[in-house]
């Protein structure tokens, strides 16, 4: 048995669980979305192309595309978890020369992976597969928070973000309300682990 046999495994096993989580999550979203899309069926707004003013459509058609861009986000993670639920143990060049394959079988079974045929490590376009999945995600959730952002400026000023008691009593809290949350999932979402400095100046709405 080499290294790769349990490092490859385990991380396998670890992004398999946290694919679990971010499944469970994007449906808790999706629903979300379909219900308050289905709320605002009927309330109206402008729709725009290219920011500017176009033929009227409703709140409810915006949550109703993001919701099914939601679901395929969630399909897509569905098949990356099933592409990195997977283990193996056979040896340094995938031949099991000096290991039982029952053990690769027993592993992997209590692990909840299929075991599968490897060289040394495990295939990367499993792992890729699964960061393009959050990817998509997390694009998705910034292009949300953005139409947000959108929408509650000053001179637009079709939707806002709710405003607690704790934030009036902020100096600055008026100019905060309509871009304190939007701000906060696009840093979250779109722009994880990038430097600021390379984001800097990118963002022309964000920054409008």
């Amino acid at each position: 048995m080499t290294s790769s046999d349990v490092v490859d495994t385990a991380l396998c096993a670890t992004l398999t669980q946290a694919m679990d989580i971010v499944i469970t999550e994007a449906i808790a979203l999706r629903d979300a979305l379909t219900r308050r899309a289905v709320d605002s069926i009927d309330i109206p707004i402008t729709g725009r192309t290219h920011g500017m003013h176009a033929e009227p459509t409703t709140f409810g058609a915006k949550f109703a595309l993001f919701a099914l861009q939601v679901q395929r986000d969630v399909e897509r993670a569905r098949h990356a978890r099933t592409s990195i639920a997977v283990g193996k143990l056979s040896g340094a060049v995938g031949t099991f020369s000096n290991i039982d394959p029952a053990v690769e079988k027993y592993v992997c079974s209590r692990l909840g992976l299929e075991a599968v045929p490897a060289t040394q490590v495990i295939a990367r376009d499993r792992h890729a597969e699964v960061l393009y999945a959050c990817a998509s995600l997390g694009t998705a959730i910034e292009q949300f928070a953005l139409e947000v952002r959108h929408l509650a400026r000053s001179e637009v000023g079709e939707a806002e973000e709710s405003f607690t008691s704790a934030r009036r009593d902020r100096r600055d809290a008026a100019q905060a309300q309509p871009r304190s949350l939007g701000t906060t999932v696009r840093a979250q979402s779109g722009t994880a682990g990038i430097p600021a400095s390379r984001t800097r100046g990118r963002r022309p709405l964000a920054r409008a």
